[in-house]
């Protein structure tokens, strides 16, 4: 197939990524705390906990750490954290304090049916309604800590419903968390545009000593080379298409959803414009990828027939059905 530029362009609700500054991670061992404003970012780690369990009757509020299940049951869900990361890095700005809430179905497990939510500060301190589930006060405290910095930190809300067995009541367990902006996962993401935007060798490096660190093999000397001698001795039309396959490996490996819009179909010119979410690789073909487009037709695709698209927020993957099942 050859490869040609959509006729709508690349369709994105960021900036052009091509000029896209990727933060850098930290020196080793080391945890900087920078001012309120800066771009530097510490792990990912959950800081400040309160625990609300809401009845029909009462509320009762005590403290509760990282440790509790509801927040196992997070980690656990891949790309859950990612998403929920990146949503409130998206939204930190504009004097929002924004409350992201994620509601998790009774008896879900996989995170199929989670209800995620960004609700800026005009809703969850003005609207009464937010008084039945989360205290107003204790969420003004967390968001006005001195400790608390936007640029670093967010504020995440859990809520699982339970079932009683009392009256086959309906309880709600609500933990309000403050937790660090992950840096990796945003760097990966910075990465991914600035990837899809261009063809420049700094992003193919920086794509290579990501991965290379996300699989903990470390840094390795042959990076830099290995990304150099891939930029300058690939065609402009294979080197796109290693860069997309650089992208969705990255995002795969966040368990987020890669979007993609086909272009440059010659055989199949009707599907071109098309738009749908890469799956994997193809096993009957490993030069391409199934993918699945939003009419549920499963397409066996080249990484240079496609343009990476993202329609608002990051998604986590839809877990993985049986081949045949699509």
């Amino acid at each position: 197939e050859t490869y040609g530029t959509h006729p709508l362009g690349r369709p994105a609700l960021t900036p052009p990524a091509q000029h896209t500054r990727i933060p850098h991670p930290p020196p080793k061992n080391s945890r900087p705390l920078p001012r309120c404003g800066g771009n530097t970012l510490p792990g990912s780690v959950p800081t400040t906990t309160s625990r609300l369990d809401v009845t029909v009757d009462s509320m009762r509020h005590d403290l509760s750490d990282a440790s509790d299940p509801e927040n196992k049951w997070f980690d656990g869900v891949p790309g859950l954290s990612e998403e929920v990361g990146l949503l409130a890095w998206q939204h930190r700005q504009c004097q929002q304090s924004p409350l992201i809430l994620v509601i998790a179905p009774h008896g879900e497990v996989h995170g199929n049916e989670l209800q995620i939510m960004m609700i800026p500060r005009i809703l969850w301190d003005k609207k009464p309604r937010f008084m039945d589930v989360f205290s107003r006060e204790c969420l003004r405290n967390m968001f006005g800590a001195s400790s608390f910095c936007p640029n670093r930190q967010y504020i995440r809300a859990l809520v699982i419903p339970t079932i009683v067995t009392e009256g086959a009541r309906m309880q709600s367990s609500c933990s309000l968390s403050t937790c660090d902006f992950d840096l990796e996962v945003i760097r990966g993401a910075a990465i991914v545009d600035a990837l899809t935007a261009g063809l420049r060798f700094e992003d193919l490096e920086a794509a290579f000593m990501w991965l290379e660190k996300r699989e903990q093999s470390g840094f390795s000397p042959e990076s830099s080379a290995a990304a150099l001698s891939l930029h300058a001795n690939t065609p402009p039309l294979e080197l796109r298409g290693i860069h997309n396959e650089f992208a969705f490996n990255i995002m795969r490996r966040l368990g987020l959803e890669f979007g993609i819009c086909l272009t440059g179909l010659s055989s199949a010119a009707h599907l071109n414009g098309k738009e749908g979410v890469l799956r994997g690789s193809d096993p009957m073909n490993p030069s391409r990828s199934k993918a699945r487009l939003d009419d549920g037709t499963i397409v066996s695709v080249r990484f240079v027939n496609f343009v990476y698209i993202r329609h608002g927020d990051y998604k986590r993957s839809a877990v993985e059905c049986p081949a045949g099942n699509f």
